[in-house]
């Protein structure tokens, strides 16, 4: 019984004592990092979002001057049909439901290729901060950095987030937003 009271002390005396990396990593090599934070803030984040914004301007400017282009021929489409006859009133209403049709598959198309643009700039982003943050990982000795949106309570002192940012904004600044008209 004596040997088995040693044996429970020295156990707990040992699981009680803070040990190498314990003393490096207080929270036993865990991290926290905001990722939709440096995901949404960092200076790439903002360069994507300014160059999509100035896409969709762009965009919306040409699609508002081919539904203008659009309205007049409808009009004048509307104002013809007394004069023609039945035949050249059908065909010209099948061009002009063409050039309706051609207007929705190139509004889809533009659409298709910024959204694919935008999914792999923000790719090569999220590859970007995953180095930073393994870096900063390895240089601490943490076994496990994961989003703070998956913590509910947690000590400050854990997060990495501001460290983070600055490491990411030095390493990447711009990602160019690469749209390809599919």
């Amino acid at each position: 019984m004596r040997i088995f009271l040693t044996f429970l002390t020295m156990t707990l005396l040992l699981a009680m004592m803070p040990g190498a990396s314990y003393a490096q990593n207080p929270a036993g090599g865990l991290a926290v990092v905001d990722v939709q934070k440096l995901m949404s803030e960092s200076k790439a984040a903002q360069s994507i979002q300014n160059q999509i914004k100035t896409y969709r301007e762009k965009f919306l400017g040409e699609m508002s001057k081919k539904e203008q282009t659009l309205r007049e021929a409808e009009k004048s489409l509307v104002e013809q049909r007394a004069s023609l006859s039945a035949e050249a009133f059908a065909e010209k209403k099948k061009a002009f439901e063409k050039q309706l049709l051609d207007a929705r598959e190139y509004a889809q198309k533009k659409k298709r290729g910024l959204d694919g643009a935008a999914t792999q700039a923000l790719q090569k982003l999220e590859g970007e901060l995953v180095k930073v943050v393994k870096a900063i990982a390895n240089e601490k000795n943490l076994q496990m950095v994961i989003s703070k949106q998956s913590v509910v309570l947690g000590d400050n002192g854990l997060d990495l987030t501001s460290d983070a940012m600055k490491r990411l904004n030095a390493a990447v600044s711009d990602i160019k937003l690469e749209v390809k008209d599919k």
